[in-house]
Parts: C-alpha cells; structure tokens; sequence
C-alpha cells in the first residue's frame, strides 16, 4: 500500500512538472531531441510493469505527457498532449492520446485529433482528424478528415474528405471527396467526387464525378457521373454520365452519355454505346452505337448510328441515317449511303459507289458491287 501511495505521489509530481516544462502548443513541435527528458517512475523493475513519464524504453503500461525523443514502448502507451517529434521510436501494441506519434508502428494507433507517423506502420490507425505519415500506412487507415502517406498506403483507407500517398494505394480506397495517389490505385477505390491518379488506376473505380488515371491505364469496373479519363488506356466496363476519354485504346464494354474518344494511333474495341459520338482516328471495332455520329479512319463489326456513320474503310456492317466510306466491304443501311469503292451491299432511299458503271453509280433502294 505504501508504495501504492508513493507511485500516485510521484505520478502526480512528474505530471506538474511536465505540465509547466512542455510547449503545449498543439501546433509547435520541436525538432531538436537534445531537450528531451528521461524523467519518469516505474512500478517495476528492469523496464517492465507501469511506467509514468518520458521512459525511452519500457514493457507494458506507460503514461506520459508529451512523448519526446522515445526509442521502444511495447504495451499500451498512452500520452495526454500532442508529442514532441520521435523519429527513431518503435511502438508496438497499442497508442493512445490526443495525437500519439511514432516512427514505427505496429498494433492500434488511437488519436482525438491525429495520428502522426514519422516512418511506416502496421496497424488499426485511427486520427480524429487525420492519420499522417511520412511513410507507408499498412492496415486500416481512418481519418475523420483525411489519410495521408507521403509513400505508400496498403490494406483499408478511409478518409471523410480524403485518401491522398505519394505513393502507390492498394486495398479499398475510399474518400468522401476524393482518392489520390501519384504512384497509382488498385482494389475497390471510392471517391465521392472524383479518383486521381499521376499512373494507374485498377479494380472496382467509382468516381461520384470523374475517375482520371493521368500518365497511365484504367482497368476493370469504371464508373463516373461525368468522365473517365485514362491517358494510358481503359479496358474492362467503363460506365460515364458524360464523357469516356482515352489518350490511348479504349476495350471492353464503353458507355458514356455523350463521347467515347480515344487517341489518334490507337482505338477503340468492344461493345461502346453513347448518345453523343465514338471517335477515334485509328480504328473502331465491334459492336458500337452513337446517337449522333460514329468516326473513324478503320471501322470494323457491327456498327450504327441515328446520324452517320464515316470512315475510310468499313468492314461489316453499318446502319445510320448517312453512310460515307472510302471503301466499303460489306452491308450499309440508311436513308443515305455512299462509298467510293463499294465490296458489297448498299440499302437505303439513295446509293451511290463511285466504282459502279455510270449507270448504276446512283441507285435507289439497292445498290451492289462484287
């Protein structure tokens, strides 16, 4: 009981104490680990048991008021203001206090208001604000705000505003806002206004307004209120209110409200379907329906449009209101068809194929050529 009392005494003299030495400015860390104090009083012995202050390293339960310059807690450590900078500190088990800071942690980070990472961690991670780190997030990751890693995040990310890394993001990614990440975003990623990328973006992509992959692909289920945007490519089911925009091919299952446009030397294959145009100057392959006009340089399948359809080569079949090739090989059907070198069928009010006889160069209903 006596040492009972003497270790509540010394809690209480070593808080006091801590209280009037600290800066407790929530915002005004010191750099400089010169001034950290090695005051604390344990009940134990050889850095085992409980422990009240600034112990470097210690095994089990742990009090502090500010944490500085700390090297090794395992247990349960918990701090009662925002810590000075611990670069070099191990935590492994559990982190509590108002913005606990770390540079390595392994276990459950609880902060009010953030938790802060020098290095990487593996871990629960939870910030009332935010969880920060200057490394990677490997884990669950929940930010009231925000889930920010300057390298990579790994495992469950959940920010109310936003999931922002430097690095790459794999796992479900999810921001009120948005999801960004330089290095690229895999698995199940949410935003709720838009999905960035500086390389790629993989998996289930749901962007509330637009999902942009900036240098790199878009792959697997693509969806946006707006637009698509995939400088690298977009292949899989790519689904936009507005627009579907590649700076390469486009393959798979294209549905957008008004365009499906991708690059000049590349394409766009599969099922492609919007109100507005498919454009493309290398080719259009499949089965593909425009509201207003489908263009390309090389047209192949099954292809229609309210408006027209025009292309260089046509290899298949074309139903539009107008028709126009270079060269046709197969069926067009409209109100209009024209082809300069017609290999086929011609079905509409007025045909024209610049190939036929004089005579049978204009022709109502049908036209052919063999």
């Amino acid at each position: 009981m006596n040492k009972l009392l003497l270790f509540v005494f010394f809690t209480i003299c070593i808080f006091s104490a801590e209280i009037n030495a600290q800066d407790f400015s929530i915002w005004g860390k010191s750099d400089s680990l010169e001034k950290c104090s090695d005051w604390h009083f344990d009940l134990g012995e050889n850095h085992n048991g409980i422990s009240i202050g600034n112990s470097k390293t210690f095994n089990g339960l742990r009090f502090n008021t500010v944490d500085c310059g700390i090297e090794r807690i395992n247990g349960i450590n918990v701090t009662f203001w925002t810590p000075k900078r611990n670069p070099n500190s191990i935590l492994n088990g559990i982190a509590l206090g108002i913005a606990p800071e770390a540079g390595n942690l392994n276990g459950i980070g609880l902060g009010l208001a953030a938790l802060v990472l020098e290095k990487n961690s593996h871990a629960f991670s939870f910030g009332g604000l935010a969880v920060v780190s200057q490394g990677s997030l490997n884990g669950m990751q929940l930010g009231t705000l925000a889930v920010v890693a300057q390298k990579d995040l790994n495992g469950i990310n959940i920010g109310g505003l936003a999931v922002v890394t430097k690095g790459v993001s794999k796992g479900i990614n999810f921001g009120g806002l948005a999801a960004v990440a330089n290095g690229g975003i895999s698995g199940l990623n949410i935003g709720g206004l838009a999905l960035v990328s500086q390389s790629y973006i993989k998996g289930i992509n749901i962007g509330g307004l637009a999902n942009v992959a900036s240098t790199g692909k878009m792959e697997g289920i693509n969806l946006s209120g707006l637009a698509l945007v995939g400088n690298g490519g977009i292949s899989g089911i790519s689904l936009s209110g507005l627009a579907l925009v590649s700076g390469k091919s486009i393959n798979g299952i294209n549905i957008s409200g008004l365009a499906v446009v991708s690059g000049r030397e590349n394409g766009i294959a599969g099922i492609s379907c919007t109100l507005g145009v498919i454009e493309n100057e290398g080719y259009v392959r499949g089965i593909n329906f425009a509201g207003y006009k489908l263009k390309t340089n090389n047209l192949y399948g099954l292809n229609s449009s309210i408006v027209m359809c025009l292309a260089e080569n046509m290899n298949g079949i074309s139903i539009a209101g107008y028709n126009q090739f270079d060269n046709q090989y197969g069926i067009s059907i409209g109100l209009l068809n024209f082809s300069d070198n017609l290999k086929g069928i011609q079905i509409g009010l007025l045909n024209f194929a610049g190939n036929n006889s004089s005579i049978f160069k204009f022709m109502p209903i049908i036209n052919f050529h063999y």
